[in-house]
Order: structure tokens, then C-alpha cells, then sequence
């Protein structure tokens, strides 16, 4: 009998290959047999191409833009396939410019917004309890926003302070007590329980009135990235966005830790 050394032979443990996400959208691979994770135009003659995480990194993405700007049509799901997809040129986020990779404040590759947005063509999110985290830098506008027009009901994290809309329109938004984060590289959770209970974090800190009080239903009729429902688009940037369809607050502080390690973001 022999053991196996799992540091040797194990190879690389990605962070979704230990929990089960819904959709994960990143620029980084989040889960082992990942190989493309968007697909880009290239502003010089509009020809599109898929990269891995890697071929943005090491130069292979930027080789081929050349001298011009880059464009992600799609934004590949890691796990599985809600991808983010948007047609529309003067719509799409940048993430080469003028032969450069777009970064940051805090220097991690991430696709430039202003004013655009992507959405899915099919909501993905059917239940009641829901975990959302992702990488951003606000600069203005809304992040992401689910919501269902029959019965007015949305969630959407907004203003780059980790607000939170958890009831009908025209309800007070939830602000993150004293923390600015406009200009800033963040890492955005919000966790909703069996019972409708909202907690939203930003870089592991808890909003001071956790947890709040949802009425959103189960059912939502469209999903936004970087948009609200029909105004206020966002502008700034992402890195990643992972969702979940269970509640994560066991899990939050992995996760987070996770994601954090490879951003270093605090």
C-alpha cells in the first residue's frame, strides 16, 4: 500500500470546485475544465475571439488586439450556461484599450463599464434563498438588479456603498453605514435566508442594520448586470460575479477569503 501525496498529484483546486455555484462569471477560472471565460472583439476589424483565464494574462489577448481596444460580447457562466451576452457594440465592456489591459484601482484585469450594461435573456434565479459575491469598482450607478414587473419587486446592490432595494418599488434603499466605496475595488456579498432575511457585507464587514427584510418572490422576470431595471446604468468595474441559489452565511467568510486571496483586495 502506498499514499499519494494530494500536494504533488492533486493538482489545482479551484473555488467552485468545492461549492456549487448557479452562475459564476469571472476573469479568473473558477472551476476545474473551464477553458474559454469571454469572448472578445477586436475594435480594429470586429473579429471575436475566445480567451482563457490565462491568455488574458500572459499577453495572448492583448497580442491579438494589437495597438486597438477590446470588447466582451460574451462573458462566459463557469458553471454553467446563463452567459452574459451583449450584441449591441456601444453596449459592451471594454477590457483591452488602446492595446492595454484595463485594470483597477488596485490593479486587477477587470471590464470598464460606462453607461452600458449586459442581460440575460432568461433569469436564472428561482429561489427564495440566494447569495451573491462579487468583485467591483463603482464609480456610479447600479450593479446588479433581479427583479419581477408584475408585482414591482426588485434587488438590486447600488451606488458603490452595498445598497441594498429589498421591498417594493418606491421603498427606502439600505445605504452601508459609513463606508465609501466609490472609486474603490471591492468585494460585494449579500445573502438572503429561507425567511426573507437580507444581510449584505462589503469586504467581509456587515452592513450595520443586518440583517434587512425582503418581499421579493421567487420569480423574476429579468437580470441585470450593471443596470437597474430601465435607468441609472453603472459605471466603474468588474472583475466577478458569482451567484448562488442557497443561502452561503456558513460558507460567507471561505468564500470571501477565497476571492480575496487572489485580488488582495483587503
Amino acid at each position: 500500500m502506498f499514499i499519494v501525496n494530494p500536494y504533488i498529484y492533486g493538482g489545482t483546486t479551484y473555488l467552485l470546485d468545492t461549492y456549487s455555484a448557479a452562475a459564476a462569471y469571472s476573469l479568473r477560472q473558477l472551476k476545474t475544465g473551464v477553458t474559454s471565460v469571454v469572448r472578445v472583439r477586436r475594435s480594429s476589424d470586429s473579429a471575436e475571439s475566445d480567451f482563457t483565464a490565462d491568455e488574458i494574462t500572459d499577453g495572448t489577448l492583448t497580442t491579438w488586439t494589437g495597438a486597438n481596444d477590446g470588447f466582451v460580447t460574451t462573458w462566459y457562466d463557469q458553471v454553467g450556461s446563463n452567459d452574459w451576452t451583449q450584441s449591441t457594440a456601444n453596449e459592451q465592456f471594454d477590457v483591452v484599450s488602446s492595446g492595454s489591459l484595463i485594470t483597477n484601482s488596485n490593479g486587477n484585469t477587470s471590464t470598464l463599464s460606462t453607461a452600458n450594461w449586459y442581460s440575460l435573456t432568461t433569469p436564472w434565479v428561482e429561489t427564495q434563498e440566494m447569495s451573491m459575491f462579487y468583485v467591483s469598482e463603482p464609480t456610479a450607478g447600479r450593479h446588479i438588479t433581479l427583479g419581477n414587473a408584475t408585482s414591482s419587486q426588485f434587488v438590486t446592490m447600488q451606488n458603490g456603498e452595498a445598497a441594498a432595494t429589498t421591498t417594493r418599488l418606491g421603498a427606502t434603499n439600505r445605504v452601508f453605514s459609513g463606508i465609501t466605496a466609490y472609486n474603490q475595488a471591492s468585494i460585494f456579498t449579500l445573502l438572503r435566508d429561507s425567511i426573507d432575511n437580507m444581510n449584505i457585507f462589503r469586504d467581509g464587514t456587515a452592513d450595520a442594520s443586518n440583517p434587512l427584510t425582503s418581499s421579493l418572490d421567487n420569480t423574476y422576470d429579468y437580470s441585470y448586470f450593471g443596470r437597474y431595471y430601465n435607468t441609472q446604468s453603472f459605471g466603474g468595474y468588474f472583475s466577478e460575479f458569482i451567484l448562488f441559489e442557497s443561502d452561503q452565511s456558513s460558507n460567507r467568510t471561505d468564500i470571501e477569503s477565497d476571492i480575496n486571496t487572489y485580488y488582495s483586495i483587503y
